[in-house]
Protein backbone atom coordinates (compact mmCIF):
# COMPACT_ATOMS: atom_id res chain seq x y z
CA UNK A 1 0.00 0.00 0.00
CA UNK A 2 1.01 3.11 -0.84
CA UNK A 3 -0.42 5.47 1.70
CA UNK A 4 0.31 8.66 0.46
CA UNK A 5 -1.30 7.98 -2.45
CA UNK A 6 -4.31 6.09 -0.79
CA UNK A 7 -4.63 9.31 1.44
CA UNK A 8 -5.13 11.39 -2.05
CA UNK A 9 -7.80 9.36 -3.15
CA UNK A 10 -9.87 9.68 -0.22
CA UNK A 11 -8.65 13.67 0.16
CA UNK A 12 -9.93 14.07 -3.43
CA UNK A 13 -13.24 11.71 -3.27
CA UNK A 14 -14.39 13.86 -0.36
CA UNK A 15 -13.63 17.03 -2.01
CA UNK A 16 -16.22 15.59 -4.27
CA UNK A 17 -19.07 15.22 -1.51
CA UNK A 18 -20.85 18.51 -1.90
CA UNK A 19 -24.04 17.67 0.45
CA UNK A 20 -24.07 17.20 4.33
CA UNK A 21 -25.33 13.61 3.23
CA UNK A 22 -22.57 12.31 0.79
CA UNK A 23 -19.51 14.03 3.64
CA UNK A 24 -21.63 11.67 5.77
CA UNK A 25 -21.53 8.74 3.82
CA UNK A 26 -17.99 9.42 2.88
CA UNK A 27 -17.06 9.43 6.48
CA UNK A 28 -18.15 6.08 7.14
CA UNK A 29 -16.46 4.70 4.03
CA UNK A 30 -13.30 6.42 5.64
CA UNK A 31 -13.89 4.98 8.68
CA UNK A 32 -14.55 1.49 7.50
CA UNK A 33 -11.09 1.71 4.98
CA UNK A 34 -9.43 2.71 7.99
CA UNK A 35 -10.74 -0.26 10.54
CA UNK A 36 -9.33 -2.90 7.26
CA UNK A 37 -5.91 -1.67 7.82
CA UNK A 38 -3.43 -4.15 9.59
CA UNK A 39 -1.66 -2.49 12.43
CA UNK A 40 1.27 -1.82 10.53
CA UNK A 41 -0.68 0.01 7.04
CA UNK A 42 -2.59 1.74 9.62
CA UNK A 43 0.19 3.00 11.58
CA UNK A 44 1.65 4.24 7.45
CA UNK A 45 -1.65 5.36 6.76
CA UNK A 46 -1.97 7.69 10.24
CA UNK A 47 1.68 9.09 9.70
CA UNK A 48 0.56 10.50 6.48
CA UNK A 49 -2.74 11.93 7.32
CA UNK A 50 -0.89 13.44 10.24
CA UNK A 51 1.51 14.93 7.76
CA UNK A 52 -0.61 16.23 5.47
CA UNK A 53 -2.75 18.07 7.99
CA UNK A 54 0.48 19.60 9.45
CA UNK A 55 1.28 20.49 5.99
CA UNK A 56 -2.76 22.33 5.69
CA UNK A 57 -2.24 23.54 8.95
CA UNK A 58 1.49 25.78 7.86
CA UNK A 59 -0.17 26.50 4.88
CA UNK A 60 -2.44 28.25 6.28
CA UNK A 61 -0.05 29.90 8.80
CA UNK A 62 1.80 31.18 5.82
CA UNK A 63 -1.84 32.45 4.05
CA UNK A 64 -2.54 34.17 7.07
CA UNK A 65 0.78 36.07 7.53
CA UNK A 66 0.94 37.10 3.93
CA UNK A 67 -2.33 38.70 4.10
CA UNK A 68 -1.38 40.55 7.66
CA UNK A 69 2.12 41.62 5.54
CA UNK A 70 -0.24 43.07 2.53
CA UNK A 71 -2.15 45.04 5.09
CA UNK A 72 0.75 46.77 6.84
Amino acid sequence: MNAKEELKKWKDDFAKAKTEQAKLEHKKRFNTYVNSLSSSEKKEFLIEFKKGAQQAVDEAKNWLKLQKEKKN
